[in-house]
């Protein structure tokens, strides 16, 4: 007989295809993936919320706490991330933790069947509460503080009033799971997550209409360039020109003393600068130990980037500027600078932009990311996927992992920083040399297409 839990019954409520795939062909190749790592940090940072909320829950006498609670009974099989039995009452809570700010409405479903499954494996259902992180709260110079990390929502009533709708839809479910057949119409398949696995079973051809949003022109060997938009462009840089990229560390529970959760601590940077004859220097800065580097890294920047001088060319320009302006209100004395930066600033990816960019790409499959444009206009140049840091989110991560001593016996520090400043360093550099690419193009002989 089939034992529903809170992600089963989360795949009927949302897709009844997906379900039906699951429940009948559970050790499919298609639920077979590789380690994620972006995956294995979420759930590591899940770990330490559960520690911290234990710890907050522990210090109540009059109730016994447990950690995963695994529930079984003749329909159900979950796992409570924190049951709390009240030693009077006997009554049993239901605690489930969020690596989130806010605890988003459509949850109450998944703690409405919980409460369901407690009590159908003989429980008397308490009260169930949402524990989600506290955006403002900002670490000392001590250690965690859990009352002030965390928010605990009770949300009871709220549970209490959706329990009868939850109960005619897992009627639903089982009726639904005990059919012997179900037609599965490919070509109406409402569901868009790109992992779905009845996508991948029987209509693979759409995974790539899901997950692309394509050019919306018919697609040609050439570029569409607006020539006078680009010629003005780039006739508006100032030299010297700098090229500017920066990597922050960022996590549900903060690591630097005086940050909060799931701000983006600046801890590196990497800075080219082109002069008039195309010249290019290289600068850069990597902390040498785990000391919250913010006034050493605003030092060096601010040596090597002069003031009131020169185009400052980032890529998404909204990050590099709401850092600038969180150092400044950090570093009250560079304020003058920080504000001289964002003043400077031009953004390199709204030449690729789909919306209203001037170089656009049919191989660019409607994406402007510096790793998606750097390859198709350069494909000679050394690629991100020959280095061991690719992507930004893996650097953060794992400068999260060295702070918190968890990078793994065969990981140095040195090696780690050799792979940052590999990473950081080609994406300034990459940005040097679509500029040269842009500066090279004869516009007057390519297609172009000024609509």
């Amino acid at each position: 007989m089939l034992k529903m839990n809170k992600f089963l019954f989360r795949e009927y409520s949302q897709c009844k295809e997906r379900f039906w795939f699951r429940i009948n062909e559970p050790e499919s190749e298609f639920e077979i993936s590789p380690p994620d790592v972006m995956k294995e940090f979420f759930t590591a940072q899940k770990k330490l919320i559960e520690k911290y909320a234990y710890e907050l829950l522990s210090k109540k006498n009059t109730i016994s706490c447990e950690l995963q609670k695994e529930i079984e009974s003749e329909h159900f099989r979950v796992r409570i991330d924190i049951c709390a039995q009240h030693l009077k009452s006997g009554k049993t809570d239901i605690y489930e933790l969020y690596n989130s700010r806010g605890f988003k409405s459509h949850r109450l479903w998944d703690l409405a069947f919980l409460t369901l499954a407690l009590k159908d494996a003989g429980y008397s259902p308490g009260k169930v509460f949402a524990v989600t992180i506290n955006p403002e709260y900002q670490r000392t110079e001590g250690d965690i503080m859990p009352e002030q990390l965390l928010h605990v929502i009770d949300l009871s009533q709220k549970v209490n009033r959706l329990l009868p709708k939850v109960k005619l839809k897992l009627k639903e479910a089982f009726e639904f799971a005990q059919k012997k057949a179900f037609e599965i119409y490919p070509e109406g398949h409402h569901c868009n997550a790109k992992d779905c696995l009845a996508i991948r079973r029987f209509n693979p051809d759409s995974i790539e209409k899901i997950s692309q949003k394509v050019l919306k022109t018919e697609p040609s060997i050439l570029p569409r360039i607006k020539t006078q938009a680009l010629i003005n462009w780039l006739d508006k840089l100032k030299y010297p020109i700098y090229f500017l990229d920066y990597e922050a560390v960022t996590s549900n529970i903060p690591v630097y003393p005086h940050s909060k959760p799931f701000q983006h601590v600046v801890f590196q940077y990497s800075l080219h600068k082109m002069n008039t004859q195309g010249n290019v220097e290289h600068f850069e800065f990597i902390p040498d130990s785990k000391v919250y580097p913010l006034l050493d890294l605003i030092k060096s920047l601010h040596s090597n980037l002069e003031a009131d001088k020169g185009s400052i060319l980032v890529w998404h320009d909204s990050f590099e500027k709401a850092r600038n302006r969180e150092m400044a209100a950090r570093s009250p004395e560079f304020t003058d600078f920080f504000y001289d930066i964002n003043s400077r600033i031009i953004d390199m990816e709204r030449i690729f932009n789909q919306d209203g960019g001037y170089y656009l790409h049919p191989e660019f499959y409607g994406k402007s990311s510096l790793k998606k444009v750097f390859p198709v206009l350069l494909p000679d140049e050394p690629a991100y996927d020959l280095l061991d840091v690719g992507d930004g989110m893996m650097a953060s991560i794992l400068w999260h992992r060295y702070l918190t001593e968890s990078l793994g016996e065969n990981y140095s520090p040195e090696l780690l920083r050799k792979q940052l400043s590999d990473y950081c360093g080609l994406d300034t550099e990459a940005m040097v040399k679509i500029l040269k690419f842009l500066f090279s193009l004869d516009l007057k002989a390519v297609e172009v297409d000024e609509n």
